[in-house]
């Protein structure tokens, strides 16, 4: 039995592609274990995302779920909710503890580019750039 995808009435799948590829990305990074200031992450799309969600993929007790493995951390952050200057508590955080990590995080002028870093030197742990941990972040325009 094949399946034959359901399109509007006149709409292709090479429309259908072009359409989703301006209003959503996945993009996939290896962490490096910064997170100074000086060396926040950022994340780059090809437009300016509404919604960034950000998940692990190959963590220790942590493989294929969103987020920490507690479900304490801060893993999904609306655009609107970031401003252009690095402001507390507005980056990732995989932890919901405030005194572990103090994560910053600004949004680029354009829109396009997410960044974030923890003030406490955690190497990465309580970020989301574990050293040689693969990640996977979805931005939903």
């Amino acid at each position: 039995m094949s399946i034959t995808p359901a399109f509007p009435s006149g709409v292709t799948q090479q429309q259908l592609d072009s359409a989703l590829a301006n209003r959503m990305q996945i993009i996939t990074y290896i962490g490096t274990g910064n997170d100074s200031a000086s060396n926040p992450v950022s994340v780059t799309f090809r437009f300016a995302p509404k919604i960034f969600w950000l998940f692990s993929q190959n963590i220790s007790g942590d493989a294929g779920r969103f987020g920490d493995a507690t479900g304490n951390g801060r893993t999904v952050i609306p655009a609107i909710s970031l401003s252009t200057s690095f402001t507390l508590y507005a980056g990732f955080s995989s932890t919901g503890d405030a005194v572990q990590c103090k994560s910053y995080g600004k949004l680029s002028n354009d829109g396009k580019t997410i960044s974030w870093y923890n003030s406490l030197g955690t190497n990465g742990y309580y970020i989301f750039n574990r050293e040689g941990a693969t990640y996977m972040m979805l931005g939903l325009a």
